[in-house]
């Protein structure tokens, strides 16, 4: 329930955060100053996705001292504590991702902030459907199996694989979660390349403004 708790935190909190990390630098004007600097626009969405991947983990480090009570207590194995770890490291990457894209896209905060939200879900949906064709599908005879969550399919209570079991697909899932991190991190570079400076709108731009907005 904790870890849980924990990955639900990391999923709302971390697009909201990240929103707006590149379209207020867009909105104040101060993109191009960074341009006028050595930087190229891969180091700058690189800065920028440290700091908020180091403000976002502060949300996971906070957590530990609650959530090693109950491994003390007893009860939690180490293949618990390596799903949580895997299962939130992902969280943290996809919903980074989803921040930064958002950003990158939009220039208002409302608007990069809905629409982080909005590829943190398709990336949230993405991961379960991961974990769902990876730790969870061939329960018959698959010793990974503990529970489809696309389809709601339980196996015997108690079951629980080993950490050797556990950790090929948990490594899988971290360089599946740290690819799509890095294609995204690419994808703003050349975005930003391309749109730091204010161009002026079209006139159909000016219309659809003007008539639904």
């Amino acid at each position: 329930i904790l870890s849980f708790a924990a990955f639900c935190s990391v999923w709302i909190v971390v697009p909201i955060i990240t929103a707006d990390c590149l379209s207020r630098e867009k909105r104040e004007g101060t993109l191009g100053l960074l341009f006028l600097t050595p930087l190229k626009p891969i180091e700058i969405i690189l800065g920028k996705g440290t700091i908020h991947a180091l403000r976002s983990l502060t949300l996971l480090i906070a957590v530990i001292p609650i959530m090693t009570i109950p491994f003390i207590l007893g009860g939690i194995t180490k293949s618990d504590v390596l799903l949580s770890l895997v299962f939130n490291l992902s969280a943290l990457l996809l919903s980074l991702s989803a921040g930064l894209l958002a950003s990158s896209l939009c220039q208002q905060w409302s608007r990069s902030v809905i629409l982080a939200i909005l590829f943190a879900v398709i990336l949230a949906f993405a991961l379960f459907e991961i974990l769902a064709a990876s730790f969870f599908s061939g329960q018959g005879n698959n010793p990974i199996g503990l529970m489809n969550l696309s389809r709601g399919q339980i196996l015997p209570t108690g079951f629980m694989p080993s950490v050797s079991q556990i950790l090929p697909i948990s490594s899988s899932l971290l360089a599946v979660s740290l690819l799509i991190c890095l294609l995204v991190l690419l994808f703003a570079a050349a975005r930003l390349k391309k749109s730091w400076e204010d161009n002026p709108s079209s006139s159909q731009q000016n219309w659809l403004q003007k008539t639904f907005c």
